[in-house]
């Protein structure tokens, strides 16, 4: 008689904001980030699909698995910087007894420091649409399938612009935003993975051997990327504002989109 394992699908939203490195594809689940992105050794089932493919044979023989877009979609979301931390965000846009910190200008001029380089702020979000998992036996091995859209943007803030929203726009002063850079893609990825346990080799102390394969194909719906920001703002003695914009952003889109 077959066993059948119905995992709950859940919402799940995480925020991480930390010094990161913005990935190329896809997004950890929440479990995985809240336990130091340790998805290699905890993933199982339908979640180690892609990921570590040998953990695919760690079930009961003649097990399926499967997790669905309905009734509940299982969500991850992730967005960082990589020029502040909680800390800081505690700090500046925190309170004190209740209310709102105002600024020293000591505290203006450490706060805009930390965008000397540009701040990056990320946002990846991915969304499981089908997985599927079935193990045979130890002998045969477990297959998986899995099919995720990934949506991903980027977006780097311009150094000047916060002299701005901090001090005002103060006379004389010109504010350009060149610095500034915009992406954003939409992907979608198909895995198939296969796992088995390896004959007993008698490799102490390693009582059991599990291997697995993944292979991946990755389709593009869109990219978008700016190739050209020429923008300033600037304030005259008499103040007024004058406000110069020159940009330029390419797309390439899927025939999907008509």
């Amino acid at each position: 008689m077959k066993k059948i394992f119905l995992p709950l699908s859940a919402i799940i939203l995480f925020t991480n904001i930390t010094w990161a490195q913005f990935g190329s594809i896809g997004s950890s689940d929440a479990r995985s980030m809240s336990l130091g992105n340790t998805y290699n050794v905890i993933s199982r089932g339908v979640y180690s699909i892609g990921i570590n493919p040998s953990n695919l044979v760690i079930a009961p023989d003649n097990s399926l698995e499967f997790n669905t877009i309905l009734p509940i979609p299982f969500i991850s979301l992730g967005t960082g910087t990589n020029f502040v931390n909680l800390k800081n965000v505690n700090y500046y846009f925190g309170k004190v007894n209740g209310q709102p910190r105002f600024l020293t200008e000591n505290d203006k001029q450490n706060l805009n420091s930390l965008f000397a380089n540009g701040g990056l702020v990320f946002i990846n979000t991915s969304l499981n649409l089908l997985s599927v998992t079935y193990k045979v036996n130890n002998n045969i091995g477990a297959f998986g399938f899995a099919m995720k859209d990934v949506l991903q943007g980027e977006f780097h803030f311009p150094h000047e612009v916060t002299g701005l929203l901090l001090n005002g726009n103060q006379i004389n002063q010109t504010y350009n935003t060149n610095d500034a850079t915009v992406k954003a893609w939409w992907l979608r990825e198909y895995s198939i993975s296969y796992a088995r346990q390896l004959p007993d080799l008698g490799l102490k102390p390693f009582g059991k051997i599990n291997v697995g394969i993944s292979l991946k194909l990755v389709n593009g719906f869109f990219y978008l990327k700016n190739e050209n920001i020429n923008s300033f703002l600037q304030t005259t003695n008499n103040y007024q504002i004058n406000l110069q914009a020159n940009n330029q952003i390419l797309g390439a889109f899927s025939n999907n989109f008509g």
